[in-house]
């Protein structure tokens, strides 16, 4: 498992924000009741309308494709993250920005957090600039290589250490901010929330803001296996349920890779 206890400077000043935060936050926090989780992804599905296509590889294809990506020594997923940026440079237009963030999966990577009760996803960003003007084959081999340096440094599973130290709170309610203004008006909280959204001094929209200004050109996602435990001491998981993404209106396209 990878050694998540940050030291130095660094690691000390992330504390210090997050504990001022947590402290800015409780003294005025917001809470969405189930009822408003539910009346916001009502609003948001009768707003929101998207198209999928659906590409589905023969076996011979696929058997192709894996023989390639073994000879060349790259994964599928960086295979396919290359063709579809080089396909919407190609048929669409550039992307806004050219930055990429390709999440991974932390529980698979540590066997302390086997059973811990979380989606437990952290993510590397990559300038995929370069990318686009190599050939195909060279553009994926520097992808992979660059995901796999990024995934070998120890720093970016400190992300579980700041998960904790956060107040659990204020990541339930920055779950579902950036999709709360769908809510509709009928709605019995649209007011309670419509204050809350306009209050630009609260600690949960102003972090949410730098968040979204900090939003990738494109994120890919290939997370394998929900291999999640069913049994929790007293509490059973009977299902997994996507809700819509919190941050989808600030993308174009978001692509999901099952390989």
């Amino acid at each position: 498992p990878p050694d998540v206890n940050e030291r130095g400077l660094k690691p000390r000043m992330k504390r210090l924000f997050i504990n001022n935060l947590n402290r800015r936050w409780r003294k005025n926090p917001f809470v969405f009741t189930y009822r408003d989780f539910l009346d916001v992804h009502r609003g948001y599905w009768q707003k929101k309308i998207y198209r999928f296509i659906l590409l589905e590889l023969s076996r011979k294809q696929t058997e192709e494709l894996d023989r390639k990506c073994h000879e060349k020594g790259i994964t599928i997923n960086s295979v396919l993250t290359t063709a579809f940026l080089k396909a919407y440079q190609d048929v669409c237009s550039p992307f806004p920005k050219s930055n990429l963030v390709i999440p991974y999966d932390l529980r698979r990577r540590s066997e302390d957090l086997k059973n811990t009760f979380c989606f437990l996803v952290n993510s590397v960003e990559i300038s995929f600039s370069k990318l686009i003007k190599a050939e195909f084959w060279d553009a994926a081999a520097m992808l992979h290589d660059e995901i796999r340096e990024k995934i070998n440094d120890r720093s970016i599973y400190s992300i579980i250490n700041d998960i904790q130290n956060l107040d659990g709170s204020i990541l339930d309610t920055l779950g579902i901010i950036g999709s709360a203004a769908c809510m509709p008006p009928d709605s019995p909280g649209f007011k309670r929330v419509g204050d809350f959204l306009a209050d630009n001094k609260n600690v949960a929209n102003v972090f949410h803001k730098r968040f979204k200004e900090a939003l990738p050109g494109a994120v890919m996602t290939n997370l394998g296996k929900l291999d999640f435990p069913g049994n929790y001491g007293d509490l059973k998981l009977e299902s997994i349920i996507s809700v819509s993404y919190t941050h989808l209106r600030a993308h174009e396209t978001v692509l999901d890779l099952v390989c």
